[in-house]
Parts: C-alpha cells; structure tokens; sequence
C-alpha cells in the first residue's frame, strides 16, 4: 500500500517552528473535549470494546552528525499501522520542546490496518551550539503507544572561525613604520576554502594571507585555514584607531566576515581637562540644556616644537563645535609650550552626539610629528536641563 504523507518542518535557533500537515478525509481535533485530563491522557479517542490499532516506528531518533550554521537539513521517519483498526494521529504545541512549537493538524486521513505514514522533519540552524537536541510528538488512538517522540540530534560548528573573533587590538599606532597584527580564518568543517579578497575604506590598511601549514592545521585541529596579516602603514592620526574590515570568502554559506582593528597613536601634543581621556582622545561632556549650550577649556602640552604651535585648520564630521586655541598665559619661557583649546557647543538646537554618533573633530598643525591630531567629542545637547 502506497504509504500517506505528514510534513514535519522546523526551523530550529532562538525558537523553532514545526508545522504538521496531513493530507485526507477525517477530522482530527487538536485538543480534547470534556473534562480536564492528564497530559498521558490526552489524544485521538480510544475504542472502548476494540478492536485497536498498533502504531509502531521504525525510527525515533536521528543523529545528522556535524553541520554548519545557516545550513539545512531533513530526515524521514516512519509509522507503520499493525494493528486491526485505522491509526488517527494528533499533534500539540504542548509536545514540543521549549524551543519548537507545534502547528494544528487540519482534517486527516487516519492510518488504515497495513498502512503507514511518512513523517518527514526539515530543520535550518540558526544558531551555533555544541549540542543541537530538539523534539516533536504525535499522539496516537493506539492505547499501547499514545506518544510518538520524534528526536533529532547533533553537532553545530560555524563554517569559518575567525581568530581573534571581532576585534582586533593593535595597540599603539607607530609613526615611522607599520605596525603589524596577526590572527587566522579556519575551519574545522570544510576541506577547503579561499580567501578572494579584502575590503576596508582607510587606504592605509593592507591585509595579506597565506595557507596554514599542514602542521599549524593539526595542531589548531582544524582541516583548512589562512594565517591573516593586517598592516597599517604609517600616517593615521594621533588619537584612536579603529577601522573595519571585510574578508569575502568562497564559502556560500558565509561569504563575507567582518571585524575591527582598534589601536591608538600617542603624539608630542597631550591634552588634559574635565572629560578628557588622554589614553582614547575622548571628550566627555555630557549631558546639558541645548539653549544653554556648554563649553570646556583643554590645555594642551607640546614638545619638540621649537617654533610656536598654529592650529592650521579643522574638519568636524557634523560641524556641531565652536573652537578657540590660543598659547596658554606665562607659557612663553617653559622648554614645553603650552596652549589652551576651547571647545563649544554653541546654544541652538537639539543634538545627539554619543557613542556611535558622536563628533570627530580632527586638528590639523604645524608641527613635524604630529600634523594631525584626532579628538572623539561625545556630548547630548537636550531639552531636560
């Protein structure tokens, strides 16, 4: 007899979803009428005199081994009716894992004697975890057998492992050569794999790679990888680094990896004030009423500068600030010059300029070495104070 047909599809991550369809003529109701019952109790209506069904699988469980995030996969299971009357088949969302919910079955064939149904569980992972587990139940008219649990088990792995994972600290920035990180891309699941290029927007960034060695391989225990060189020539501000870069590989499952390289370049001209963190060239200045408006006074220290210090010119990213630089009061006879940088935020509208969406205000000098220094102004101008 041509075996019927139910469709089990999840979709297994943060929350997976299995629907059952069941193609035929008698209805199925997914919950019990009555009186409350125990969960054991719950199903399609039992014959009271007989005679019965027998609902037997051939499988339960399925283990599919290794896959990959982002990868699909399905497997078949059966149920076979031995018994002498037809097997009604029922799903709940309740049979499912904390991680599966069940969809209601529509109306259904039921299993005639000798007949059988395939039951089909189609799942994608979302998510990476070192043991995948995830369940779905049918119940039965058989008395023997009312539950049905379908299990599917296994192992995830990323396709690509990029080591350091997301960001990369290069420390300081030097000013007279490059200054080199290194890190790998691998896999423990793939034979192989190419790196086809990279892709970052400051042209003072250069990545390089190259295979590891059979016995980098063994001892990573992984099956293919690159050793990944990143170079920042010099010429980057003084102040914070941070850039973002893209590596496009051959895998279809993962064909673009993203990072970040942190680092910081130290200079002749240090900066001291409320708010100011010289190790990050940042300006803290809070939150304050915009029709108020705010200002702060840095000094800013200056050595192996014979001549005296001109600020040349600024670039603002959203030209929010209003600057004043001038040479500190009594500085003029001190081996170290000293100067003095107002920094304004003029009364007016309101303005937010924190974290990810804050002021880059980059000063530009006469100074030999350090012709461009780079200040981070994070600042909420609002309505509230």
């Amino acid at each position: 007899m041509k075996p019927n047909a139910v469709f089990l599809s999840a979709v297994f991550g943060v929350i997976a979803l299995v629907t059952i369809i069941w193609m035929g003529r008698y209805p199925v109701s997914s919950s019990d009428e009555g009186s409350p019952k125990k969960p054991e109790e719950i199903g399609p209506p039992i014959s009271r005199t007989g005679p019965y069904p027998k609902a037997v699988a051939d499988s339960t469980t399925h283990d599919f081994g290794v896959m990959l995030v982002k990868e699909k996969g399905s497997h078949k299971f059966t149920i076979r009716n031995e018994g002498e009357a037809p097997l009604v088949l029922m799903a709940r969302k309740e049979d499912a894992t904390c991680q599966c919910t069940i969809g209601e079955l529509g109306t259904n064939d039921a299993v005639p004697p000798g007949g059988s149904v395939d039951v089909t569980l189609s799942w994608e992972i979302k998510v990476l975890m070192p043991q995948f587990r995830q369940s779905a139940s049918i119940r039965t008219n058989d008395p023997k057998n009312r539950i049905i649990k379908f299990e599917v088990t296994g192992k995830v792995e990323d396709a690509l492992t990029l080591l350091p994972p997301n960001e990369w600290d290069i420390g300081e920035v030097l000013e007279a050569e490059p200054t080199l990180a290194t890190g790998s891309l691998q896999s423990a699941v793939l034979e192989h794999f190419t790196i086809d290029k990279f892709q970052c927007t400051n042209p003072l960034v250069n990545v390089t790679w190259e295979p590891l060695t059979p016995e980098q391989l063994e001892n990573r225990q992984v099956k293919s990888g690159y050793a990944v060189r990143v170079e920042v020539a010099p010429g980057s501000p003084i102040g914070p680094f941070a850039e973002e870069i893209k590596l496009f590989t051959s895998v279809e499952l993962l064909p673009e990896l993203k990072f970040r390289i942190r680092g910081h370049r130290p200079g002749p001209i240090e900066f001291f004030g409320p708010g100011y963190r010289g190790d990050a060239n940042y300006l803290l200045l809070g939150e304050f009423n915009a029709k108020k408006g705010k200002e702060v006074t840095l000094t800013a220290f200056v050595r192996d500068m014979k001549e005296e210090l001109q600020l040349l010119k600024t670039e603002q990213k959203f030209n929010s600030l209003e600057l004043d630089f001038r040479r500190a009061p009594g500085a003029e006879d001190s081996p170290v010059q000293r100067y003095l940088l107002t920094v304004r935020v003029p009364p007016g509208a309101l303005q937010d300029r924190q974290r990810g969406n804050a002021e880059r205000l980059d000063l530009f000098f006469n100074h030999p070495r350090a012709e461009r220094v780079r200040i981070t102004v994070d600042f909420l101008a609002s309505e509230f104070r």
